[in-house]
C-alpha cells in the first residue's frame, strides 16, 4: 500500500512539472510572438508620425526607410539595402528618428520590445541579455519594469487593438476619395436631365409601339420627362442603390496595399472565372427561358448588372484619360439601360399574355361611345392630354384624350 501511495505521489508530481513545464514554454513563446506584435505596432506607429508615409506594402522606399528607423530603436542588424535607401531620404530619416524618440506611443511599443525581449533571456537563464534589454527599456521608458505571465497575454491583446485603429488611419491616406466641384455637380445635371429625357422617349416609344401606337403624334419633350420620372422610378432607384455598392467596394479595394493586392491577386482570378461562369451559367437559362416562352427577369436582371460592371471597367480604361471617373458614369449608364431595358421587356411581355397586375385597378369611364366597353380597358401609360388604354379582350390600344374621361375609379 505504502508503494502504491509512493508512486502515486510521484506520478502526480510529473504531471505538475510537465504542466509547469508546458506553461513556461507557452508564456515563453507568447513572449516571443508579443515581439512580433511590437515591431508590427511600431512599423505603424512610425508611419503614423509622417503625413507622408503610406500603410505598408503600398511604396517599396517607404518600407525601407521605416525599417531602417525601427532597427535603429530597436538595435537590431540593419542591411545595406535598407541603409542605402534611408541614406537617399537622409533628412526625413534623422527627423523621423527624432520624433519616434519623443513620441509616447512609439517609446512604449520600444520599451514592450526589450521587455519581452527581457523575459524571454530569463526564461534562458541568459541574466546578462536579460539585464541588457531592461536598460534598453529604460531608455525610452525610465520606470519600466520586467514582464510577468499575465503582462504579456494582456499586452498581447492590447497591441491587436492599437494596430487594428492605426492600420485603419493609415488605410485612409490610401483611400479613393472623390472631388466635386461646380463645374461637374452642373454636368452630371445635364447628363442626368438628358438621359431621363432619353429613356422616357424611349421606354414610351418601345411600349406604346408594341401595340400600334406613334408616340410622336401624341408626346411632347415635357410628357416626356414626366414619363421617364414616373415610369423608370425603379430603374433610377436601382442604379442609384448599384452606384452606392459599387463605390463602397472601390473604396474598400483602394484601402489595400499594393502588396496585398498582389497577394490577393490569385484569389480574385478566381473570382473572376467563377463571375464568368455565372455569366454563362445565367445566359444559358435565359436563353432557354426565352425559347420556352418563360423568361426569367429576375436572371436577366442580375446578368444585366454583371455585363455593365465588366463592360464599364474595360470601356473606362480603353476610352478614357481618367478612367474611375468614366467608370462610375458608365457603371450607372449601363445599369440603368439594362433595368429599364429588362422592366420595359417584363411589362410588354406580361400586358401580351393578360397579366396586369396592379395596372387591372385603375378603371376608367369614358363620356363617348367605344369600340369595347370600358370596363374591358386597362390603362398602360398617359400623359398631359391622353390616357393609353389597351383592350383585355382584343389587345386593341387605344388613345383616349382626357377630356372625354368622366371617371378614374382605382380600386384597392
Amino acid at each position: 500500500m505504502k508503494s502504491f501511495l509512493v508512486k502515486l505521489r510521484n506520478w502526480f508530481y510529473l504531471k505538475l512539472l510537465k504542466f509547469y513545464y508546458w506553461v513556461q514554454l507557452s508564456v515563453f513563446k507568447k513572449a516571443l510572438d508579443l515581439k512580433r506584435w511590437c515591431l508590427r505596432v511600431l512599423d505603424a506607429e512610425i508611419r503614423i508620425l509622417e503625413p507622408s508615409l503610406l500603410q505598408i506594402g503600398e511604396v517599396d522606399d517607404d518600407d525601407s526607410l521605416v525599417e531602417y528607423v525601427s532597427r535603429n530603436l530597436t538595435q537590431r542588424e540593419i542591411t545595406s539595402k535598407i541603409e542605402n535607401a534611408a541614406h537617399s531620404r537622409s533628412n526625413l530619416t534623422t527627423e523621423l528618428i527624432a520624433r519616434s524618440r519623443t513620441s509616447d506611443n512609439v517609446c512604449t511599443v520600444v520599451a514592450n520590445y526589450f521587455l519581452a525581449e527581457a523575459y524571454a533571456a530569463l526564461q534562458l537563464k541568459e541574466d546578462d541579455r536579460k539585464d541588457a534589454a531592461i536598460n534598453n527599456a529604460r531608455l525610452f521608458v525610465p520606470d519600466a519594469q520586467p514582464f510577468e505571465a499575465g503582462n504579456i497575454y494582456q499586452l498581447h491583446a492590447k497591441l491587436k487593438k492599437r494596430l487594428g485603429a492605426i492600420s485603419s488611419e493609415l488605410a485612409e491616406r490610401s483611400a479613393l476619395r472623390i472631388d466635386f466641384n461646380l463645374s461637374d455637380m452642373v454636368g452630371a445635371i445635364g447628363v442626368t436631365s438628358a438621359l431621363f429625357v432619353i429613356s422616357g422617349y424611349l421606354y414610351t416609344t418601345v411600349l406604346l409601339g408594341a401595340f400600334g401606337i406613334d408616340v410622336s403624334l401624341f408626346f411632347s419633350l415635357a410628357d416626356y420627362l414626366a414619363a421617364s420620372i414616373e415610369q423608370i422610378r425603379y430603374a433610377a432607384f436601382s442604379t442609384i442603390v448599384t452606384i452606392i455598392a459599387f463605390a463602397a467596394g472601390l473604396r474598400h479595394s483602394s484601402m489595400r496595399s499594393r502588396m496585398e493586392s498582389e497577394i490577393l491577386r490569385p484569389q480574385m482570378n478566381r473570382v473572376d472565372q467563377w463571375m464568368l461562369a455565372l455569366v454563362v451559367f445565367l445566359a444559358a437559362r435565359i436563353a432557354w427561358g426565352a425559347y420556352n416562352n418563360e423568361p426569367s427577369f429576375s436572371e436577366m436582371q442580375i446578368l444585366g448588372g454583371l455585363i455593365s460592371l465588366w463592360l464599364a471597367e474595360r470601356m473606362s480604361k480603353m476610352i478614357f484619360s481618367k478612367p474611375l471617373a468614366a467608370q462610375f458614369a458608365l457603371t450607372a449608364l449601363f445599369t440603368f439601360v439594362s433595368i429599364t431595358g429588362v422592366s420595359l421587356y417584363k411589362q410588354v411581355h406580361d400586358f401580351n399574355a393578360g397579366q396586369w397586375g396592379n395596372k387591372a385597378l385603375t378603371k376608367i369611364s369614358t363620356n363617348f361611345p367605344l369600340p369595347v366597353a370600358s370596363s374591358s380597358l386597362v390603362v398602360i401609360a398617359a400623359n398631359n392630354n391622353y390616357v393609353f388604354a389597351l383592350s383585355k379582350e382584343n389587345r386593341t390600344a387605344y388613345a383616349i384624350p382626357r377630356e372625354k374621361i368622366e371617371l378614374f375609379e382605382v380600386a384597392r
